[in-house]
């Protein structure tokens, strides 16, 4: 069955399930994560992907959370199924995990955006001065790096952006073990 499953899967989990994928000899396409930035567009390239793979006869695992208008929609007659999580930082941490997180108020930070922190915090989220960069900390108390052992820790870029935003940076170590979970869980959510 493995062979007729195509998993779309956002790239900002490409280290953390790429080995773990490929045990499954699963065929895997990686979407840019800036796709994010505008969810219009994101929503119809999964729409034409999923026709696609559909038409050759495979069924399609979502690695995703509500990232776009349709997601939830995509779904259908047990040909198309999704992990759980409304975003990505819920799938890799768990969704009590990430609830406790969030009402500390931690801004989340993951590696494949770190290389990108630049053109997201000036361009996509638009904090070009003080005023804008003191909402950050207003609305967050800390940013926290979800760091999954893949690489070493960016601990010059994570200094960066901590001196641009004036909030301390701390370290989450997960394991990739939600991931796994949440793909086998939707994998029973076929129709075999």
């Amino acid at each position: 069955m493995n062979k007729n499953i195509t998993v779309l899967s956002c790239s900002i989990f490409r280290n953390e399930i790429e080995t773990f994928l490929q045990k499954r000899k699963f065929n895997i396409i990686f979407i840019d994560s800036m796709l994010h930035m505008n969810p219009q567009e994101l929503n119809a390239y999964l729409k034409k992907t999923i026709e696609e793979e559909i038409h050759k006869g495979n069924k399609v695992l979502l690695l995703y959370g509500d990232c776009s208008p349709s997601m939830r929609d995509f779904e259908k007659n047990g040909t198309v199924v999704r992990v759980t999580g409304i975003n990505c930082c819920e799938i890799l941490v768990g969704k009590e995990k990430y609830r406790e997180l969030r009402k500390k108020r931690v801004f989340f930070l993951l590696e494949e955006w770190l290389v990108r922190w630049k053109e997201i915090f000036k361009k996509h989220l638009g904090l070009k001065d003080d005023i804008e960069k003191n909402l950050m900390k207003d609305m967050h108390s800390s940013l926290l790096y979800l760091h999954t052992g893949f690489r070493n820790i960016p601990v010059d870029t994570l200094n960066e952006i901590a001196s641009f935003t004036g909030l301390e940076w701390n370290i989450l170590t997960i394991s990739p073990d939600n991931i796994q979970k949440e793909i086998d869980m939707a994998i029973e959510n076929f129709d075999i």
